[in-house]
């Protein structure tokens, strides 16, 4: 579902950060899903938190060539900016408080979606 959200655009990457808090919390050492919300956290400027998932990643598959190029840009991006890193200890799970709670999964949204189309194409038979 995460990698669905991040295809549909940037808007829908707290949806997919939340999708892989989900993962997380059934699989925690999940490195896919480590992966996937630290390409969010980049995009969306939170390179703190990108960078601490990459490293929860390097940790159990050290030679991972994806999470190593995501660990440098973000750390040549911060060096640009000029802001150092603070290393904040977060639990791998928890859910940073910028995204909203509020979404529809895309496969109720698609459900409903068909149940309305199932629906005219019977009342247009009906007529």
């Amino acid at each position: 579902m995460a990698e669905c959200y991040m295809q549909l655009g940037i808007r829908e990457y707290p949806n997919a950060i939340h999708e892989c808090n989900l993962a997380l919390e059934v699989t925690p050492n999940f490195s896919k899903a480590l992966l996937k919300r630290s390409r969010c956290y980049e995009a969306l400027n939170k390179f703190n938190l990108s960078l601490r998932d990459v490293g929860t990643g390097l940790k159990m598959e050290q030679s991972n060539l994806m999470e190593t190029e995501i660990q440098e840009r973000v750390k040549r991006t911060i060096e640009r900016q000029g802001s150092g890193v603070n290393e904040i200890p977060v639990d791998v799970v928890s859910v940073p408080e910028y995204i909203e709670q509020r979404f529809i999964p895309l496969a109720k949204a698609f459900r409903d979606k068909a149940r309305r189309k199932k629906k005219e194409l019977f009342t247009r038979e009906e007529r």
